[in-house]
């Protein structure tokens, strides 16, 4: 039996911009748990469990409103009071397992889908280290295969960011790779930038016990580290915001913004395959451009139409099999992640805003990332 439940092996990166830069990252993994295959989950797998002690597990109290009732119930309920119904198609959960008895969870997401597979909307549920939650629930509609939603912050988080805050979410569903991007945004500006990126491993006893020795009591970790950023950001003078009363609400409704379609450059506009003008590229992108050039030529992919941040655009792929993806660079961080962090690197420059796509699945699939979900069989 194949579960439609996986395994994420990544890492979360937080950027702050103002008042003083700030910027971490840590290794981490998630579950992504199809909530109707718990039971199948709980007997094939040794290591993890529901509701119950194990060396990870999932139990109802960690998530939701911390009651008995089950989380598909309580994400079904709250669709259904944003006017959302997916008449029962299935809620996959994306999180950190309980690790020995140990759970929390800055923020789990729940990907909603219709009975044909198309996803519906996703909830954000975030955690803040004062033992109170709340949820963030937002329709999605699109055809890109990118995720965009915008909301007002409601829930406090961290005692050095301000309430009047605006929320901008990135993402795309979760396949052979996971990425979610969060900015935030206060008169227009950018503040803060987070998001979290994994490879898919396979949901096994073994694949389990292997990333709990490679990052063992993750969520522990997790609290650890959000405690220890505290201090270095007062020790760089920040200074504390009164924590407001929990919302009354269980949840706030986001805006879906996902059919934003980002410039991008035209057919008619590229050079030769395998070729690129940098003769007005200053040194450093020059010398980025090229280093990209050469790691690409290796690649076997469908056809990729890159503009650089001079305007400058190269064409990389041999074939065209499918529709050629168009990508524009804005800054060349996005290849310094790629050199030092590899393809992990390039999905947290996507969400941090480096580069862009059009249609981000078009440019999975060029590059042989094809976004597949099993759907439920009916019976």
């Amino acid at each position: 039996m194949s579960f439609r439940s996986r395994l994420y092996v990544g890492a979360v990166m937080h950027r702050r911009l103002r008042p003083k830069v700030h910027q971490f990252r840590y290794r981490a993994f998630w579950l992504l748990i199809d909530l109707d295959e718990l039971p199948a989950l709980t007997a094939r797998l040794k290591l993890f469990s529901h509701n119950r002690f194990n060396l990870f597990a999932l139990h109802e109290s960690d998530l939701g409103d911390g009651g008995p009732t089950p989380l598909r119930i309580q994400a079904e309920r709250l669709l259904a009071e944003a006017g959302i119904d997916i008449a029962g198609g299935i809620i996959r959960l994306l999180c950190m397992p309980r690790t020995l008895g140990y759970s929390f969870n800055p923020i789990s997401l729940y990907y909603c889908h219709r009975p044909g597979g198309e996803l519906a909307a996703i909830i954000y549920e975030v955690h803040n280290t004062f033992g109170e939650r709340h949820r963030y629930v937002a329709a999605t509609e699109t055809k890109l295969g990118e995720i965009r939603q915008n909301c007002r912050k409601a829930f406090y988080v961290s005692p050095f960011m301000d309430m009047d805050l605006a929320y901008h979410f990135r993402l795309t569903e979760p396949t052979e790779r996971v990425a979610v991007g969060i900015n935030a945004s206060k008169g227009g500006e950018r503040v803060l930038h987070a998001s979290l990126a994994g490879r898919r491993r396979e949901l096994t006893d073994g694949a389990l016990l292997k990333t709990f020795l490679e990052i063992p009591l993750v969520t522990a970790k997790v609290t650890l580290a959000i405690h220890w950023e505290a201090l270095r950001l007062w020790l760089k003078g920040l200074r504390l915001r009164t924590r407001p009363a929990a919302p009354a609400g269980n949840a706030t409704l986001a805006i879906n913004t996902s059919n934003r379609i980002d410039t991008h450059v035209t057919e008619s506009q590229h050079t030769a395959p395998g070729s690129v003008d940098v003769s007005r590229t200053p040194a450093s992108p020059a010398l980025l451009a090229s280093l990209m050039q050469r790691m690409l030529r290796r690649i076997d992919c469908d056809e990729i139409l890159l503009q650089t941040p001079g305007g400058r655009r190269l064409l990389i792929g041999g074939k065209r099999s499918g529709e050629r993806a168009h990508v524009t660079i804005h800054s060349w961080k996005c290849m310094l992640r790629l050199l030092t962090s590899g393809d992990l690197g390039f999905a947290e420059g996507y969400l941090a805003g480096e580069w862009s796509t059009p249609n981000i699945h078009a440019f999975l699939s060029a590059a042989g990332v094809v976004p597949t979900i099993r759907h439920r069989s009916k019976g």
